[in-house]
């Protein structure tokens, strides 16, 4: 008799559901400008009132470098970038409109101010998948599934919070619990994402020869 497969987590659930839901199968590619900000707050475990405010100028792709500028009171870092993030910073390019700003995601009414929260959050209610059991709070719970797919896939405690310190809220909490250099921080945070993504990518049956790592090519000024 054949062995009934294991249930997925819930934190697998969510990542298959929010790709299957903005992407488009075989290859891959966004289905919207919104749908690269969601997936990149997935791959990068950023809130995405962070990935909104993403200027074309903060990504380095040479070095695989996103230079996170200080904004509501929480000072400047870079953050690696791994080849799936990359690609998406360059799918949302793409949906780029000529009267369009420095925001690579801009606001639908200002284009020289970023994408409202509120856009995503309505771009989830649109899919039927959020609230629902699965994805109650998606800018909590995309974030925290990155945390639990990092873990599964055998990333080190510390190597996990090197990547999520980022988020906490209490900025005094997080220098006493974690003194750590910016390099430190940076080159763990590489380890988990690098070991996130290809976790990730399994989840998701993506692969680096599908269409989502081919095209459009990078922009002439990057």
């Amino acid at each position: 008799m054949s062995e009934l497969p294991h249930p997925l987590s819930p934190h697998r659930r969510i990542a298959l559901t929010v790709w299957a839901t903005f992407t488009r199968s075989p290859g891959g590619i966004p289905i919207s400008r919104e749908a690269c900000a969601i997936l990149l707050a997935f791959v990068t475990a950023r809130p995405p009132r962070y990935i909104l405010r993403m200027r074309l100028d903060d990504v380095e792709f040479s070095r695989a470098i996103w230079r996170v500028p200080e904004w509501d009171g929480k000072r400047s870092y870079q953050l690696p970038m791994p080849r799936l993030a990359l690609a998406l910073v360059r799918q949302a390019h793409s949906f780029r409109k000529p009267r369009d700003g420095g925001f690579l995601f801009p606001g639908c009414f200002d284009r020289q101010a970023p994408m409202d929260h509120a856009v995503i959050t309505r771009t989830f209610r649109r899919a039927g998948i959020a609230p629902s059991v699965i994805l109650k709070r998606p800018a909590y719970d995309i974030p925290a599934a990155a945390a639990w797919i990092m873990v599964e896939a055998g990333v080190r405690s510390e190597d996990v919070e090197a990547v999520m310190h980022r988020t906490n809220q209490h900025e005094m909490l997080r220098k006493e619990k974690f003194m750590r250099s910016e390099d430190w921080i940076f080159q763990r945070s590489k380890i988990a994402l690098e070991a996130f993504e290809i976790a990730f990518m399994s989840i998701v049956g993506l692969s680096y020869s599908d269409q989502l790592f081919e095209l459009p090519r990078f922009p002439h000024h990057w």
